[in-house]
């Protein structure tokens, strides 16, 4: 059977199914799921469409309900072993977390693994998962362990949190029936109302929030709604002050209308903490905020952290940002939201897709942990690093913009007629104009006599060696241009031509690299350390190397492409130096699979080397196949 886009509630439907040899009522497979018999009607509809070329039905007869049917016992029992009719991990996850929030006593371990359909080793995994999760980090709920039972903490804030961090996961700004329509607890009418209320109050009272704030906000709202329906009201705390009239507007507005809606009274703590989350989530006017005033709109604190950050970015990399005042705005009130704890990032897509094509950003993003322990005591997430990278992409495009200079001297050699030609130049110019200028437009027969000596890239529709020596960039399609890999290639040799190459030869580095072959380990922890031993053993970096490396490895892995990792460490060390180690066979190094992997220390004045191995390692061609990488190079 082939694998089935089922969702969570349609497995849990199928498992109640399985297990019954008559017909079960819609009514009763509701009630276990805590849904509407009309959602269960729905999603067997759906099913039925998702196993129709499987020989399994789900029969449905008036008064009696349901019942699974299939041409053969063997199909029930291929059913039985499809992975996609089980709860992944992910899932289970949730599933746990969600019976956590809502179960009014502590959830015992046994009828766990026998509602989840797994044993006692993965539901006690499962645990330490969630722990990690919601425990450890924010919003820091305690877990709490009873003999053969757990629970979340009587906490009524934390339990929201969890709450709206389960339903914002799942929400879908390209579709209106969302993804929490179906799960648990939300109201549908309720929430639709919220939708149409909230943007209506915040406009009247010309309040402007991010998408994915005011999402948050009318989630939030939801929950508060069936929390007190089920009678869970905040704590009377010390009463949040009102400074801010807009905003108590919007909110006593929103509530008043929300209040005739469900025709029941909702405690003071319950508008304040919704005004709370507003007034710091509304947006600032960014036209009247200068460098001159930055600190009175958003604030010191904000504008100090900000000229650390750009000061260690000079520093490192040589790289100057200060003088682009939008971007430098942009910052400020990026911080301003770090400095917010009801402000929540929103995912931008595969996260590794974004991390290999903003290696740039992410590096001057990691300049900023030390700066945001010292000010906030805490360093910022794998979500919060990006979303500063992003930031930082802008700025880099500008830096390029306004040092023309610093722009990659690009020839483009083009096979096609000059028509075709002409319009790829101007389809380059118009999508890496910021990083590149074209010199020159030729076709590809003059590669070989041409003088590429000022060239730092030339850009061929045809696999051919200039035999220069000059980076190359192959264009099979006017399709590749949009590619976003292809995009992040020319961006690194952009990068390049920035941060020049150390004077002694490349291929030397390599030759007198550390070299550990054929290693068996099966964790991604003694990889490291095996490789920083060689280091420190010859005094070449320390301790605090192998600890940056570990720390940031926690936060936001080095692997983000298959078949090779490729870590490192900034703190100066005593000279540049590489390490390889291969495995035997690929092991699970995060989300991905890993073979071989690289380490590197960098000399103070070489840390601009970082930028050339980050490309070679994950934009090149030259080392699509490592292993003949390393050959090409004269190494094993």
């Amino acid at each position: 059977m082939n694998r089935l886009n089922l969702s969570l509630q349609q497995k849990k439907i199928l498992h109640i199914l399985q297990n019954q040899t008559s017909f079960v009522t819609g009514k009763k497979i509701a009630s276990g799921l805590n849904v509407t018999a009309r959602t269960i009607r729905s999603d067997i509809q759906e099913l039925n469409q998702l196993l129709r070329s499987s020989g399994i039905r789900i029969l449905s007869e008036q008064g009696k309900g349901y019942l699974l049917d299939a041409e053969s016992p063997d199909m029930l029992k291929n059913l039985n072993q499809n992975e996609t009719v089980f709860l992944s991990k992910e899932e289970r996850i949730r599933y746990l977390a969600f019976q956590l929030c809502l179960s009014g006593c502590p959830l015992n371990l046994f009828d766990l693994e026998e509602e989840m359909y797994v044993s006692r080793t993965t539901l006690l995994s499962d645990i330490q998962t969630l722990k990690r999760r919601y425990t450890l980090k924010e919003p820091h709920i305690a877990l709490i362990q009873q003999n053969h039972a757990i629970s979340f903490e009587k906490n009524e804030r934390r339990i929201r949190a969890v709450l709206l961090s389960l339903f914002y996961e799942d929400w879908d700004y390209n579709t209106k029936r969302n993804a929490y329509y179906g799960c648990f607890v939300l109201d549908e009418k309720i929430l639709d109302f919220l939708m149409e209320t909230v943007p209506r109050h915040l406009n009247r009272c010309h309040i402007l929030m991010e998408d994915p704030g005011l999402v948050v906000l009318e989630l939030s709202l939801s929950v508060m709604y069936h929390r007190i329906c089920l009678g869970h009201f905040l704590p009377e705390d010390e009463p949040v002050p009102i400074t801010d009239a807009d905003a108590w507007k919007a909110v006593e507005g929103l509530f008043e209308d929300f209040e005739k809606k469900v025709r029941r009274r909702f405690p003071d703590v319950e508008k304040r903490a919704v005004y709370e989350f507003v007034s710091q989530e509304k947006l600032l006017d960014e036209s009247v905020i200068t460098r001159e005033n930055a600190s009175s709109y958003i604030s010191p604190f904000a504008v100090e952290m900000a000229d650390l950050f750009l000061d260690r970015i000079k520093r490192v990399f040589r790289i100057d940002f200060s003088d682009d005042d939008e971007f430098y705005i942009a910052l400020l009130l990026y911080l301003r939201s770090l400095q917010n704890s009801h402000y929540i990032f929103y995912a931008q897509g595969n996260v590794n897709e974004v991390k290999k094509n903003l290696l740039p950003e992410l590096e001057f993003a990691f300049l900023f942990q030390d700066t945001a322990y010292q000010f906030m005591n805490r360093r910022l997430t794998e979500l919060e690093l990006i979303n500063m990278a992003f930031c930082l992409s802008g700025a880099l495009e500008h830096h390029f913009t306004v040092h023309p200079e610093k722009k990659l001297k690009t020839v483009i050699c083009c096979h096609m007629n000059l028509p075709a030609a002409w319009a790829v130049k101007r389809k380059v110019i118009a999508l890496y104009g910021h990083y590149l200028e074209v010199t020159d437009l030729l076709p590809v027969n003059i590669m070989n006599t041409f003088d590429f000596s000022r060239t730092d890239l030339i850009l061929s529709t045809v696999k051919k060696d200039s035999g220069t020596g000059a980076q190359t960039l192959f264009l099979d399609s006017p399709a590749d241009f949009n590619r976003f890999d292809f995009q992040g290639r020319i961006k690194m040799s952009a990068m390049n031509a920035l941060c020049p190459k150390p004077e002694y030869p490349f291929e030397k580095l390599f030759q007198n690299a550390y070299w550990h072959e054929n290693e068996n380990f099966t964790e991604r922890l003694p990889v490291i350390e095996t490789m920083m031993s060689d280091f420190i053993r010859d005094e070449i970096a320390s301790e605090k190397h192998l600890m940056e490396i570990l720390n940031r490895e926690s936060v936001s892995s080095f692997a983000f492409a298959n078949d090779i990792v490729f870590l490192y460490s900034i703190i100066p060390a005593k000279h540049t130096q590489l390490s390889f180690l291969t495995l035997t066979h690929r092991i699970s190094w995060g989300s991905q699979k890993i073979q071989t992997a690289v380490m590197a220390v960098f000399a103070r004045e070489d840390r601009d080397l970082l930028f050339h191995l980050n490309n070679l390692f994950y934009h090149s061609p030259e080392t699509e196949n490592i292993q003949e990488f390393f050959h090409s190079i004269g190494i094993r």
